[in-house]
């Protein structure tokens, strides 16, 4: 988890901006829960890979609250590298620069870095990098190891959801910095959205997310609309 520090305080317009950036926010994971039942319902036939990222999602998470209590330094730190980790790369992807990374042995840490915005600040609530690495296996696996990797990929993803509401429960300066109402509605999307991301891959492989995504826009246009007729009313 970050070291704890003192938010910096943001503009009154900025503050104003986000607010007003909630509604079309959670329109967004409206959108991305829409078409789940139907991904759920497709998934519960265990077919592609649903079965081993599913075992390797909901083994890691009792096997987290074990860890948690026999090795808590080494499940804190894993967890803590993941996190600066993330902040940094998606430094790096805002064209940022990171002069260093500490990681400290109570399970604290942070990123010294030249870019600071809410996409680097709340990416490791929404960007799960393990997952990210064991997806990447997949370009170099061989046939034979895909269902192993396909575990890897269900790890991944239990120990972001794990990580993520263990780091909620705190007091984050991440979060408290970059305003609740806004931080928890991005991380809610997000999160809906990586969901919905996940079991398309494990149903249909990489060719699934793209169909994910565009019935995500299709629903986000229904919605929309709908909304548009009740307020004509």
């Amino acid at each position: 988890m970050p070291k704890p520090s003192q938010p910096t305080a943001r503009p009154l317009w900025i503050r104003i901006a986000k607010l007003i950036a909630v509604p079309p926010v959670l329109l967004v994971a409206a959108a991305a829960a829409w078409p789940m039942g139907g991904l759920f319902k497709a998934a519960s036939t265990l077919d592609g890979l649903v079965l081993p990222i599913a075992v390797g999602a909901f083994a890691y998470l009792p096997l987290r609250l074990v860890l948690g209590r026999l090795v808590p330094h080494a499940v804190n730190l894993a967890e803590t590298i993941e996190h600066e980790a993330t902040h940094a790369l998606f430094c790096y992807l805002s064209f940022g620069r990171v002069e260093g990374i500490e990681v400290y042995g109570d399970g604290n840490g942070r990123v010294r870095m030249t870019r600071d915005n809410f996409i680097v600040t709340l990416a490791p609530y929404c960007f799960p990098l393990y997952c990210a690495l064991s997806l990447a296996l997949f370009a170099v696996v061989r046939e034979a190891y895909v269902m192993q990797a396909a575990a890897l990929v269900g790890v991944g993803y239990g120990f972001h959801v794990a990580s993520t509401l263990n780091e909620l429960r705190g007091q984050q300066p991440d979060i408290t910095g970059q305003g609740r109402v806004f931080s928890y509605a991005m991380i809610l999307a997000v999160n809906v959205l990586l969901c919905g991301v996940i079991t398309s891959f494990a149903l249909h492989g990489f060719d699934g997310i793209p169909a994910y995504l565009a019935s995500v826009v299709e629903s986000a246009r229904s919605l929309c609309e709908l909304g548009r007729r009740y307020a004509g009313r």
